[in-house]
């Protein structure tokens, strides 16, 4: 038995729909209309849901109501993953739940999706994007990133006993870091034969195979973890990438 209906999945994240054809997402909200009539006409009792968006966005919320999409759903849906994709602490969740209520009073607030990194506890763990183009930073890599929010949040220089995590195996300057700040082991996704060479130095000499033998009483490297998956973030060796478009970040 069908007892709701979600009308779309995660509509707010670029991901899953294009802010590119649809920017201000009033094709979207056409759609919602569109599917809660249609849904409403065969059976009323199914309940509509306004597909869980994520980020956790009033504004986005607003934005719907103004396209008359609120007035076609029964229940407006969120998503939410504390710690690793939307960076918020795990306690955060019934003020992210207040936010959407504040600006849906009339109407449930749900939570259909939930997920949270299972490597760390929030405790222990820190995180990191690359930032190079933000902060006009060559060295804000986001294993960079990492160590320094790491060696902040641990008062002092070297995180001893530590383990990076990555998508992309590190270059060099990140993983010479690592050893710098005490880092135990490194694990990581894609490797460098399965990405675009634009994301390593051009030599011959790949560093982690350096560093594997020169400080392997110093650092574990355990590589290929999710290996396709992680390498889908980038672009591939067979890609075709315009110059103006290659940059090792």
């Amino acid at each position: 038995m069908i007892e709701a209906a979600m009308i779309w999945n995660e509509p707010n994240n670029k991901s899953h729909w294009d802010p590119e054809v649809d920017p201000e997402w009033s094709l979207y909200a056409d759609m919602v209309i569109r599917a809660g009539d249609a849904i409403h006409a065969i059976n009323p009792a199914v309940t509509r849901v306004l597909g869980g968006m994520s980020p956790i966005d009033p504004h986005w919320v607003e934005r719907m109501r103004g396209h008359g999409a609120l007035a076609a759903g029964d229940v407006v849906a969120v998503h939410g993953f504390p710690i690793d994709w939307n960076l918020w602490p795990i306690k955060a969740w019934p003020d992210k739940i207040a936010e959407i209520e504040a600006v849906v009073p009339d109407k449930p607030v749900w939570v259909t999706e939930v997920g949270v990194g299972s490597f760390g506890a929030e405790e222990v763990q820190v995180f990191g994007v690359n930032r190079t183009a933000e902060c006009c930073d060559a060295t804000a890599h986001a294993e960079i990133v990492t160590l320094r929010n790491g060696g902040k949040a641990h008062g002092e220089m070297r995180i001893e006993g530590s383990t990076l995590y990555s998508t992309l195996q590190p270059c060099g300057m990140c993983t010479f870091a690592s050893i710098w700040a005490g880092v135990s082991r490194i694990v990581y996704g894609a490797g460098r034969e399965d990405v675009h060479e634009m994301y390593f130095e051009d030599r011959h000499l790949s560093t982690l195979d350096y560093v594997a033998d020169a400080y392997k009483d110093d650092l574990e490297l355990v590589g290929g973890v999710l290996a396709d998956e992680c390498a889908e973030l980038y672009f591939r060796p067979g890609d075709d990438v315009p110059e103006e478009d290659q940059a090792n970040d």
